[in-house]
This record gives C-alpha cells, sequence and structure tokens, in this order.
C-alpha cells in the first residue's frame, strides 16, 4: 500500500472508530489501529438486590476506499439481559445495529462525514418496521496540529420515547509518546496510556440513552452511565484481550407504554415529558466486561 493510500485509509479508519465509539462499543479512537472485529461479555450485580446485569455483543466494520474519499460500513448485535437471584430473566433487550456512511476530504486538514444508523431494538432478534429506529450523525473534523483534532456535530435518532438529539464535541489529544486523551462530549472521554507494545491501559466515562419495544404494548427506556477502567493485552500484533471494570451509576430501566411519547429531546432535557412509568428499575454496582478483538494496525 502506498504512502498516500496508507494516509487516506487511516482517516477513513479514524471516522469509523468514532462512530463505533459513540454508538457500538468501546474503542480506542485516534489510535493507530482498526478492531476489524470485536466480540464482548459484561456482567455483574446489581447493587442493593440479587439481580445480574449482563451484555454479550459482536461487532464488525470496515472502510471502502474511493479515491480519497472512504465509504463507512459497520454491524453489531448485542443482547442485554437483566435476571433475577434465580437467573430468570425480567428483561432481555436485543439490538440489531447497521451502519453505513461517506467520509469526504475536504483538504489535507478538514473533512465531513454523513452517517446512517440503522437500528432494530427490541426484546426478539427480529428486522420488523416497529423495531426500527433511524439515526443519523454528522460531524466536522478538523485536524489543528498533529497533536491535536477536534470535531463538531450533531446526533439524531427516532427514540421509541420521541426523536432525540445532540449536539457532539470532539477532541483527539496526543499529550505525549504514550498518553493520549479524547472523546465525544457528551457520551464518553478516555485517557489512554499505550504502556508498551503488549500492554495498553485506560481510564473513562460513558453515557447512553436508548430504547427498547417490546411485545406487550410496551418499550423500554435504558439509561447507563459508567466510569470505567480497562487494560489491552496484545497476544499477537493482531489479537487483543480487553478487560475492563466498570461502576454504574444513574443507570436505570423505565417502562412506558408504547403511544406514551415525549414532544422531543435536546439531550438530558426532555420537551413535554408528561409520560406516566409504568415501572422504574435502578441498575447500579459493579460491571466486569472481556472483550476479545481482531486488530489491524495501520503502522
Amino acid at each position: 500500500m502506498g504512502k498516500g493510500a496508507s494516509i487516506r485509509f487511516y482517516d477513513a479508519v479514524r471516522a469509523l472508530l468514532w462512530i463505533t465509539l459513540l454508538f457500538g462499543g468501546t474503542i480506542v479512537v485516534g489510535q493507530p489501529f482498526l478492531d476489524i472485529a470485536k466480540f464482548n461479555h459484561s456482567f455483574g450485580p446489581v447493587q442493593d438486590d440479587y439481580s445480574i446485569f449482563r451484555t454479550t455483543s459482536f461487532a464488525f466494520q470496515l472502510p471502502i476506499l474511493i479515491k480519497k474519499d472512504a465509504i463507512l460500513i459497520g454491524s453489531s448485535i448485542e443482547d442485554t439481559r437483566l435476571e433475577n437471584e434465580n437467573k430468570s430473566v425480567i428483561y432481555q433487550l436485543i439490538n440489531l445495529t447497521f451502519n453505513a456512511g461517506f467520509k469526504k476530504n475536504l483538504n489535507d486538514r478538514q473533512s465531513i462525514l454523513i452517517m446512517a444508523i440503522n437500528r432494530f431494538n427490541s426484546d426478539e432478534i427480529s428486522i420488523k418496521s416497529h423495531h426500527h429506529q433511524l439515526g443519523i450523525i454528522g460531524l466536522w473534523e478538523v485536524k489543528k496540529s498533529s497533536n491535536f483534532t477536534y470535531k463538531l456535530g450533531f446526533y439524531f435518532n427516532s427514540e421509541f420515547f420521541g426523536p432525540f438529539v445532540s449536539p457532539l464535541f470532539g477532541i483527539d489529544l496526543i499529550l505525549n509518546k504514550n498518553l493520549r486523551f479524547f472523546g465525544t462530549l457528551p457520551v464518553n472521554a478516555t485517557l489512554y496510556n499505550s504502556k508498551s507494545e503488549k500492554l495498553g491501559w485506560g481510564v473513562g466515562f460513558n453515557g447512553l440513552i436508548s430504547s427498547f419495544q417490546r411485545k406487550e404494548n410496551l418499550y423500554i427506556q435504558r439509561s447507563i452511565n459508567d466510569i470505567n477502567l480497562f487494560a489491552d493485552y496484545y497476544f499477537r500484533k493482531q489479537l487483543v484481550l480487553q478487560a475492563k471494570a466498570s461502576y454504574l451509576v444513574g443507570s436505570r430501566f423505565k417502562e412506558y407504554d408504547t403511544d406514551d411519547e415525549i414532544d422531543w429531546a435536546l439531550n438530558l432535557v426532555k420537551f413535554g415529558d408528561d409520560r406516566s412509568e409504568r415501572s422504574s428499575i435502578p441498575v447500579n454496582g459493579l460491571l466486569l466486561q472481556v472483550a476479545l478483538i481482531f486488530r489491524y494496525q495501520l503502522n
């Protein structure tokens, strides 16, 4: 691969990693690699209860170069369960996601990205119209220097509780040869230390809101907020084991009638929210995660 092609591939990968970090799991943004495939499992006890919260997911992503620009595609499946002390399932939430987008390089320092996100969120593995959500991301990226890049943009999604809109501010700051700070506010932020060729570690936070349709003419609004510490161990150059410990705080499953919606939401601010909760279950406590990753190094 020539130098120009390598640079274009790297830029395309960085754009796809930002999207995957936002809405498909935790991936190290701005680092010189692409997680082509990732299997993740997490589990932990719920604080002040005997129930167990667990999630299993698989994701893949691929950039396709077109001259100086790129088409970005990806897909993921996630199974989240809340179980009681007898291991009976209280909630099972399935997420199927298909992403497709286009990145246009305006010049050596600026680019724009438009990404469509198709989700099917329900309590079963299915692709049905009433389980469908359409999301759109727009990002303008500016590379101010070799050590600092920022992004401005927006995120829209047709949640089951109503239209959801959030402004996005992204940052990728290289502090020194080993230490990097990156994130997309208000969704996440990470401080990452590439300790050696075999080991890297980081600390960060994530905050996500999503909704899932249920069979009983109900929907679940899931709010997950976590503070985490993680480590990456390289068995080989392409094979990585990631271990993570997260603490869930202010996380909750809320249940509403299907036709009980808000007017719209601007991030955490909800307009016309006079809904009546059918139930509300807090999900707080320690969450342990392990992931196996097939990773492509760009240099």
